[in-house]
């Protein structure tokens, strides 16, 4: 039976605005294309960026291919971002305006020949320009952008000493977009001092930023595993952790904004709350019971994201069970309850995932959870390293403004005209008239 179109058009003409019904027939779900062939080792940061030609996926890590450390994806392949390195590890990604502009920023340890090793690295079009001296002892593992009063700075740690040579930096550092400054005493100096997460947010009592790691004194203080720097001073949080923090996460469960952390730590303030646990500006709560297995587990990346049933907040690592629910190496908390997303990632495995990148229906991706780990499997899908949970939302909202009118056909229209990968509703891997037609007849119906 052929389809009147005509009558589709009239009939989603009338149907100007429609309210949004969340979730409409859909299940979330893993997707493994970036996964196949995916990259060649682990992955260790995740960004959305436009490095000129749209907004792409940025992936670095410890892999060789597709490219040494970092390449970007666009829903279809993958490119190179920058210049190539002769080897090396990228650790993260950061947008920072040093006064010339916003400019990506990458940290880890990069090799372009002789024997130095460099850890922060600015792209200028498309070559990169290295920040710090090369040591070859030295890591930064996690970048942030904040203004502490002085005006904005990106905000570095990691294992290093200094990063100009003549500063003792101690794990800790800012640069200010012509030198790097230390942040009093930072973390004193010893082979356990190891900053590894960095978030900023505001617990009521002002903006700081907060730093987590394996370490046990800052600043001279007695401060173990999580900080918060105001720009002037450091101050302890609450009672405090038992075991290091390997990443922080800031979620709304309902109740307002929060501080999430996660990590190899089993007690917070005393309390039992196995590895991932709630800092609201009073007091650590934990979350149901937090995750298992025990004593050598751990939570390695936490992330935000919506999958059509509302914002939640992922946790990935060595997980097999959360709030007495079977998991594999990955769970989603809604606020109340755990529960297991799609069946999570590689149950052999014993790594998970290290980041976790969730993305709103305005993306060129759709509402997209990205992981990127070590992970080989997700959903029961062979991939190597890195995949896709695609969650749910109202088709027809397409700009997602919580309204079904003339302004999202617009909006599909201009994502269909450009072949984005999200406009490939059908999922065939192309975008074309049926995609078309499955927009407008969904459009007409409303949700």
């Amino acid at each position: 039976m052929r389809c009147n179109v005509s009558f589709v058009i009239v009939s989603a003409l009338l149907a100007v605005t429609a309210p949004v019904v969340r979730g409409q027939g859909c299940q979330p779900r893993w997707d493994v294309t970036i996964g196949n062939p995916g990259v060649s080792s682990s992955v260790g940061g995740l960004m959305l960026h436009d490095l000129g030609a749209g907004e792409r996926l940025l992936v670095c890590g410890l892999f060789l291919e597709p490219s040494i450390g970092k390449a970007a994806w666009d829903g279809a392949a993958w490119s190179p971002v920058g210049e190539e390195f002769a080897g090396g590890i990228v650790t993260d990604f950061a947008v920072f305006d040093d006064g010339s502009g916003p400019k990506l920023h990458i940290s880890g340890n990069f090799w372009v020949g002789g024997t130095e090793l460099y850890h922060v690295a600015r792209l200028d079009g498309d070559s990169w320009t290295f920040l710090d001296i090369g040591r070859t002892t030295d890591t930064v593992a996690e970048m942030a952008v904040w203004d502490d009063g002085t005006g904005p700075g990106l905000f570095v740690t990691g294992d290093f000493d200094s990063l100009d040579g003549v500063t003792a930096h101690n794990s800790i550092a800012k640069w200010d977009g012509r030198q790097w400054h230390p942040l009093k005493a930072g973390l004193n100096v010893g082979s356990t001092q190891i900053g590894l997460a960095l978030q900023v947010f505001d617990d009521g009592s002002g903006e700081k930023l907060y730093l987590g790691g394996q370490f046990q004194k800052v600043d001279s203080k007695p401060i173990r595993y999580l900080a918060r720097w105001d720009g002037a001073a450091w101050t302890g949080v609450g009672g405090g952790l038992d075991d290091s923090v390997q990443d922080l996460c800031v979620y709304d469960d309902g109740a307002g904004r929060a501080l999430y952390a996660a990590g190899y730590f089993r007690n917070a303030e005393g309390r039992l709350v196995n590895h991932v646990a709630k800092w609201g500006g009073f007091q650590w709560s934990g979350l149901d019971g937090g995750t298992l297995p025990g004593e050598y587990g751990a939570i390695l990346g936490c992330g935000v994201f919506d999958d059509g049933s509302g914002p939640a907040l992922f946790v990935s690592g060595w997980i097999q069970s959360a709030g007495g629910i079977p998991m594999c190496n990955m769970a989603k908390w809604n606020g109340v309850e755990w529960s297991n997303p799609g069946g999570g990632l590689d149950c052999q495995g014993t790594a998970g995932a290290f980041a976790l990148l969730g993305l709103p229906p305005t993306s060129p991706f759709g509402p997209s959870l990205f992981a990127g780990g070590a992970f080989h499997f997700a959903g029961g899908q062979p991939t190597n390293f890195i995949a896709e949970y695609r969650g749910c939302f109202c088709l027809p909202d397409w700009n997602g403004d919580g309204t079904v009118n003339t302004q999202d056909f617009i909006a599909y229209l201009n994502d269909w005209a450009a072949r984005a990968p999200r406009a490939d509703l059908n999922g065939d891997g192309v975008v074309n008239t049926l995609d078309f037609l499955a927009f407008l007849n969904a459009w007409a119906t409303g949700c």
